[in-house]
């Protein structure tokens, strides 16, 4: 019996994990314009100075037998089990897995998404100064902490509509110690998801609005 052709869009966790799962299985292709994986959960790393967290893509999926198409998908005919990438290529397939994920909105002028952790570093590089972490997940929190320790010239400060770590249980929460003002954590208020207006800071590190 012939293999199904399983087409993955997205080669982010996600995406990349149900091609490596299946492919012993079916034949599949993974659709996606990047040359490299990156671990994206170790992005505070990054900024922080960390090793390259970057694998590349076809590497990966050469060593599974997986057929790698660097592309964007660009419309999707499920009547004709069909993805038109944006270099004219038709791909057909059995089953479809989409697998695109989201980004972050621009936060503007002088701020830093997860997706630009390597300029942060560099502007980290360029002298102290201030920077506030938008968000008190586990992101804000690892990227606070990661560049408290490995800039100390650096002020840090930590802004979020909720409590520190929401998402952890109160044990986890309990090491926690977070010193409050005015302008930081009690003081806040988001707007947009994003920085209150009132506050300004040299740079800042956005994380996704809720």
């Amino acid at each position: 019996m012939e293999k199904q052709q399983v087409l993955v869009l997205g080669a982010g966790y996600a995406g990349l994990m149900a091609a490596l799962r299946l492919a012993p299985h079916t034949r599949v292709t993974l659709v996606d314009p990047s040359t490299a994986f990156t671990e994206r959960i170790r992005l505070h790393e990054r900024a922080a100075g960390r090793p390259d967290i970057t694998h590349p893509l076809d590497a990966l999926a050469r060593r599974a037998g997986i057929a790698h198409v660097a592309a964007r998908a660009t419309r999707i005919d499920p009547a004709a089990r069909q993805v038109t990438t944006d270099d004219g290529r038709q791909l057909p397939y059995d089953r479809l897995v989409y697998a695109l994920g989201s980004r972050t909105p621009d936060p503007g002028e002088r701020a830093y998404t997860p997706e630009t952790a390597a300029e942060l570093h560099k502007r980290l590089l360029d002298g102290p100064g201030e920077l506030t972490v938008v968000g008190g997940g586990l992101t804000g929190i690892e990227i606070a902490a990661e560049i408290a320790e490995s800039q100390p010239a650096w002020k840090v400060r930590l802004i979020t509509g909720d409590e520190v770590g929401t998402g952890l249980s109160a044990k986890g929460r309990a090491p926690m110690s977070v010193q409050r003002s005015p302008g930081s954590v009690s003081g806040s208020r988001r707007a947009a998801g994003w920085l209150a207006p009132r506050t300004s800071t040299p740079t800042r590190w956005c994380g996704p609005p809720r």
